[in-house]
């Protein structure tokens, strides 16, 4: 039986990890050629579509992060019932 401390915990951390992964996509769209400046190599010519790419899975794990959230919260609000009375 998981507690209410477990919850909460879970709940910070998946509300943690839409917020990194948000954050990184926005920071991708926003400097696309990041990794040609950081490491001097351009697997994608300088097109930018692996940046695209990456950006796009970045905003499916937000969403994936935030429709987790969404539901732990929703489990903290249900109220628990007591077997047996």
């Amino acid at each position: 039986m998981t507690t209410t401390v477990q919850h909460r915990a879970r709940l910070c951390v998946e509300a943690l990890l839409a917020l990194l992964s948000a954050t990184a996509s926005v920071l991708l769209l926003w400097r696309p050629d990041w990794m040609e400046a950081t490491t001097g190599i351009a697997p994608d010519r300088g097109s930018g579509s692996l940046e695209a790419l990456l950006a796009a899975g970045l905003l499916a794990l937000t969403c994936a992060f935030v429709g987790l959230t969404f539901r732990e919260a929703r489990s903290l609000r249900r109220p628990s019932v007591s077997p047996g009375l």
